[in-house]
């Protein structure tokens, strides 16, 4: 599962759909210093709210078809009532850096940063979902057709399975809408170099020429977060990628404790170079959420890192949320105007009932999002 971002905090969740951002502390990328990261207000220097309420608002009124958005939906604006702020990096986006069937594409190159310049998207999640589990940052354009030292050639291929470099290719696409706000949310390489399958295909990535270490290693991932640092980039980081399909659905139901194993492993890593890195798992769907009498996934991995005194390797937990398949465009619309309240008082209450078992107060954000009918459309998902 690939493709959206939103990031949701246990405080947030009711403002998802708000009108405008509140600001947060500067983050830093490539080519920012303390000075240039310091604003302290939205793109127009001041603090941006949601609204609600009062007697001066603008009415918007977005009447669309049934077979687009449902029936019409009018907003208002009270830009004088201030219901909540929102943190900057609150919405975001997926980089999708690997190729994939069927379409094999490299969608970063549509220009849509142009269109993320137009919006409040300051986080990116890189490489954007599974294809992280299938990428090797020392080896971004990737050719398994090659042999030798031509597998990591200089610059992409026909073959090479990613188009895109964590350094030039990446922020070169974030240019159009950088600011000081802007950050990077890494993804590790978790089951790389395991064998597992996923969607049919193996994790089997070869070491590149000149490392002797493999992607999915403490060391690697040790690397990635050194180059970072003196790269002046900011570290935040999530370790894998949906680990409860590739364990319990792909690979006949292997202990989570295999992920668990591995995520202290590299979050060790990163904050050995970073003790302030912010590191982010268990990256589970909605398939193992928490529910009203059940802990899940999430409970699962919190209670391994609690009896291997290792809760403070992280800094807060990440799921994905899919929803929406096979239902027509009205219907998926009523879903996404009606998910903030339903999700306050289930999936979010619930969650932030197991976390408040292990006294865990760290932010919660959905680093993958979708209501679309995905499930229904041939020919999308692999």
């Amino acid at each position: 599962m690939i493709r959206t971002f939103l990031g949701l905090t246990a405080t947030a969740v009711a403002f998802s759909f708000a009108a405008a951002c509140s600001v947060g502390s500067p983050l830093i990328g490539p080519g920012d210093d303390a000075a240039s990261a310091s604003s302290s207000g939205g793109p127009e220097g001041g603090s941006g709210s949601s609204s609600g309420g009062g007697s001066d608002a603008s009415t918007v009124s977005d009447v669309g078809s049934s077979s687009d958005a449902g029936s019409a939906l009018s907003i208002v604006l009270t830009p004088g009532t201030v219901v909540g702020n929102i943190d900057p990096q609150f919405f975001g986006i997926n980089y999708v850096a690997v190729k994939g069937a069927p379409v094999n594409e490299d969608w970063p190159g549509s220009g849509s940063n142009k269109g993320i310049a137009q919006t409040r998207i300051s986080t990116l999640r890189y490489p954007g979902g599974d294809g992280s589990e299938r990428f090797d940052w020392r080896c971004p354009y990737y050719d398994p057709s090659a042999t030798g030292s031509a597998i990591c050639p200089a610059t992409p291929t026909a073959m090479s399975t990613s188009v895109t470099s964590p350094d030039v290719d990446l922020w070169s696409y974030i240019a159009p809408f950088k600011n000081a706000q802007t950050v990077v949310l890494y993804q590790t390489d978790v089951f790389g170099t395991s064998g597992y399958t996923y969607n049919g295909q193996p994790f089997d990535l070869p070491i590149p020429p000149g490392q002797t270490t493999t992607v999915d290693s403490p060391q690697a991932v040790a690397a990635w977060a050194q180059h970072n640092l003196t790269a002046g980039i900011a570290s935040y980081w999530e370790i894998g990628n949906e680990p409860d399909l590739i364990l319990d659905t792909s690979n006949a139901g292997l202990p989570f404790t295999t992920y668990t194993n591995k995520f202290i492993a590299q979050a060790t890593a990163i904050h050995g170079v970073d003790p302030t890195a912010m590191v982010y798992g268990p990256v589970t769907t909605q398939y193992t959420f928490p529910t009203a009498t059940t802990d899940g996934k999430v409970g699962e991995f919190l209670s391994e890192l609690t009896a291997s005194k290792s809760l403070s390797l992280l800094y807060g937990v990440s799921i994905h949320y899919y929803s929406g398949d096979c239902m027509d465009a009205a219907a998926t619309w009523q879903n996404l105007i009606a998910l903030p309240g339903a999700w306050a008082s289930t999936h979010m209450a619930w969650t932030q009932r197991v976390l408040g078992e292990y006294s865990f107060t760290g932010p919660i954000i959905v680093s993958e999002y979708s209501l679309g009918p995905q499930g229904c459309l041939a020919g999308i998902w692999s």
